[in-house]
């Protein structure tokens, strides 16, 4: 795992820390599905793996260097269309799945009732899918997120009459505080949120904005995580 982080090193994102590891946990789990549970039972699951499945019966080659074998046009039409980094790890999962399929064969079936092994073989495909598809998910939530500082923050209620409403929204784009929510009444309730090293400067350019119009009163203090500069 720490190797193949290296091997792809050059994409520096939390997409690569995360995507190839779990790449291989979840071609291991369809090795294991297709060579342990489904193959031994005659059942052929979809795409290439499935037709592998079947003509094991009449070529003297396993089902995982099967699939490897049959998915070879696909892998160089992918080279094609979508470049090396999409081959490299397309191949990779093919690679270990396939390995693990054929090393399956050295042990025992999980079982030899159809009934359960179409069953257990078709969770084990879900879950090596899933895996896939989470390894993604989690990819790009690492690389949306930001790192944040716990800062002593001052929750604050500002009493907005309607016609500096807009004013006051406008403001707030260019001032270091959040809008926590608004209720619209007889005047707008607006709670901001503001670290407290900048609550005087924030104050007092709102205050100054509306001629003193907008009256505010601080409530409590917190800790809230704020971007880090």
């Amino acid at each position: 795992m720490i190797l193949l982080n290296k091997l792809f090193s050059a994409e520096k994102s939390a997409k690569a820390r995360v995507d190839y590891p779990l790449l291989l946990l979840g071609a291991v789990i369809y090795g294991v599905s297709v060579g342990l549970v489904l193959s031994p039972n005659e059942i052929a699951p979809g795409g290439a793996s499935g037709l592998a499945v079947m003509l094991s019966r009449f070529l003297p080659l396993g089902v995982g260097s099967l699939t490897m074998a049959i998915n070879l046009p696909l892998l160089a039409v992918s080279l094609y269309v979508f470049g090396w980094r999409f081959l490299l790890g397309t191949v990779v999962a093919i690679a270990v799945s396939g390995l693990t399929a054929d090393m399956c064969t050295l042990f025992t079936p999980l079982t030899n009732d159809i009934f359960l092994s179409a069953i257990a073989g078709g969770i084990l495909l879900g879950a090596g899918g899933l895996v896939r598809a989470y390894s993604h998910s989690c990819a790009l939530a690492l690389d949306a997120a930001q790192v944040s500082i716990m800062e002593l923050t001052q929750r604050v209620l500002f009493d907005v009459p309607y016609p500096l409403w807009d004013k006051f929204s406008y403001a707030l784009q260019s001032l270091p505080c959040r809008l926590e929510r608004s209720e619209f009444q007889s005047s707008v309730d607006a709670t901001l949120l503001i670290r407290a090293s900048d609550l005087e400067r924030v104050t007092q350019q709102i205050t100054a904005l509306s001629d003193g119009k907008i009256d505010f009163l601080p409530t409590d203090e917190l800790f809230y995580p704020w971007p880090e500069p």
